[in-house]
């Protein structure tokens, strides 16, 4: 039985404060992919996406993280079209221009820092933080990437959580810490 402190319960959605809008400096935490959900029902049509985990590393909203989700589709755009929001991501990220002929390995993303632009979306029930635009961060800036005690914070309640729910998560154990900070220079 339920003590009866516990028993009443709410929903916690109500709490949920989208971060605000605004320009921010970002590192990339995690890269998932996730392949399309055939019998998912939408009008749009089914697309493999990376979930990119991105956390803010400035201001007072240091170690908050949000999602970008992206299609796999990489390419710049030249042909006339207008360039793919992963290609845009990675430009962004590596702070040069990449060859889209070549592809990339999306692994070499993580780690690394961008600036974000976030605008909300309002509805009747909710209110979404989405990133409308990511730039490169300027050149010889110097960005404060998370200390190994800030991504354990940050990623491992979402392990706990994932293992908990029994879905694939972050194993904050399986970071190579090092590696991501190398990754960012």
């Amino acid at each position: 039985m339920v003590p009866e402190n516990v028993a009443n319960v709410k929903s916690q959605a109500a709490d949920f404060k989208p971060l605000p809008q605004g320009v921010y400096e970002a590192q990339v935490l995690d890269i998932t992919f996730k392949p399309k959900e055939e019998n998912t029902a939408s009008k749009y049509k089914p697309i493999d996406k990376f979930w990119i985990l991105l956390g803010v590393l400035n201001g007072e909203h240091r170690g908050e993280t949000l999602m970008h989700f992206v299609s796999t589709s990489f390419n710049a755009g030249y042909s006339g079209g207008q360039s793919s929001k992963l290609y845009d991501f990675s430009e962004a990220v590596m702070n040069q221009k990449v060859d889209d002929k070549e592809g990339i390995d999306v692994n070499t993303l993580v780690g690394g820092a961008l600036q974000i632009v976030v605008k909300h979306t309002v509805t009747p029930d909710r209110t979404f933080a989405n990133i409308t635009e990511v730039m490169a961060v300027e050149k010889g800036k110097e960005v404060k990437d998370f200390t190994i005690e800030e991504m354990d914070a940050i990623l491992k309640p979402r392990a706990e959580y994932a293992d908990k729910e029994g879905k694939e998560g972050i194993d904050p154990d399986d970071l190579d810490i090092d590696k991501l900070k190398d990754l960012n220079k």
